[in-house]
């Protein structure tokens, strides 16, 4: 597993670096920025909700042009996830690449409001939670799940983790379809567990 991105010369950098190298994850993908601190996220939970205050920092200087820098990982690359806080052409350009390249995308649409409509025709697989996915497709319903069948998957929060949506739309879908969603879900957790 790879991970591309920038960070701060700063301890926060510092610190994801070696959590994800600790984790197994190759981290030479990851550029160091002379002139931004580390982007930072903080999460607010109440009442089984949360909000994410995102401060992007470094990350948001990685453009299209390192995208090219890492074209050969991408291509090569199994799955490639993406999330839109960093540049829109940026994540555009990731999708390019992909697409031209046959390699799947799960695009986790967050903040909702940068995703466009070339974004969604491009990924391969969707990762809104509920609220992001009412406000990319106007509803969240059965009837949408079914439309999007093999491409969309709602994480529910408190309400359930995506293997669960995972588990309602397995009946829709073909051997292939399922291992590949069942790596993504255990990518996801070693990314979750890397930056803890």
């Amino acid at each position: 597993m790879n991970f591309v991105g920038n960070v701060g010369r700063d301890i926060l950098g510092k610190e994801l670096q070696e959590n994800l190298s600790n984790e197994g994850i190759n981290i030479d993908f990851i550029s160091i920025d002379k002139n931004k601190r580390t982007g930072v996220a903080t999460f607010i939970v109440s009442e089984g909700d949360n909000s994410i205050i995102v401060v992007p920092g470094a990350n948001y200087n990685l453009t299209p042009s390192d995208d090219q820098h890492v074209k050969a990982l991408l291509a090569s690359g199994d799955i490639v996830i993406v999330q839109l806080e960093i540049l829109s052409e940026t994540v555009e350009e990731v999708l390019n690449i992909c697409h031209e390249q046959n390699v799947p995308v799960q695009l986790n649409p967050a903040p909702a409001s940068s995703c466009t409509k070339e974004m969604i025709d491009m990924a391969t697989y969707i990762t809104p939670n509920e609220t992001e996915c009412v406000e990319l497709f106007g509803e969240y319903s059965d009837d949408l799940l079914k439309k999007f069948t093999n491409i969309l998957i709602v994480t529910q929060g408190e309400a359930g983790e995506p293997t669960t949506m995972v588990q309602r739309l397995f009946k829709f879908m073909d051997i292939r379809q399922q291992l590949l969603i069942q790596r993504v879900l255990v990518i996801l957790l070693m990314a979750h567990l890397a930056l803890q």
